[in-house]
C-alpha cells in the first residue's frame, strides 16, 4: 500500500513539473530562490502571469503580506502581516523564503544569499 502511494505521489510531481515547466511563467518562477515545484504550479493556478495585478505591491496586498496600518491623525502604526488572501499560497511562499534563508549562509557569494544572512535576525554569532 505504501509502494502504491509512493508511485502515485512521483506520478503527481511528475505532473506538476511538466505542468510548471511546459510553462515560460513557470520557468521563470522556478528561478526565483526558494520556489519550488509545488509553489510554481499553486502560483501558476492561482495568478497566472499576474496580469492581474498592477505592481508587486498589490500582489502583496491580494496575498495578505503587508502590515496591517492603524492611522488616526498624525500617528500611524504598522501591525502583523493582514492574513487576507489566499492561505495556503501564502504558507508556501513563507516556507520558502524560510527555507532559502536557513540555506543561505552555505552560499556566501551569492548576492541575495549574502542580503539575506545579513538580514536575517538569527544570526549566528562567530
Amino acid at each position: 500500500m505504501i509502494y502504491v502511494t509512493l508511485k502515485r505521489l512521483k506520478s503527481i510531481e511528475k505532473q506538476l513539473g511538466e505542468f510548471v515547466d511546459g510553462s515560460e511563467s513557470g520557468k521563470i518562477l522556478s528561478s526565483i530562490p526558494g520556489i519550488g515545484v509545488i509553489n510554481a504550479s499553486a502560483l501558476l493556478a492561482a495568478i497566472d502571469k499576474g496580469q492581474a495585478f498592477n505592481s508587486p505591491k498589490e500582489f502583496a496586498v491580494w496575498l495578505g503580506l503587508t502590515p496591517k496600518q492603524h492611522a488616526s491623525g498624525n500617528i500611524s502604526k504598522m501591525g502583523g502581516i493582514t492574513k487576507r488572501g489566499d492561505r495556503y499560497l501564502r504558507k508556501q511562499l513563507i516556507h520558502g523564503a524560510r527555507a532559502f534563508v536557513s540555506r543561505a549562509s552555505c552560499k556566501s557569494t551569492d548576492p541575495l544569499a549574502l542580503w539575506a544572512t545579513e538580514a536575517s535576525p538569527h544570526q549566528t554569532v562567530q
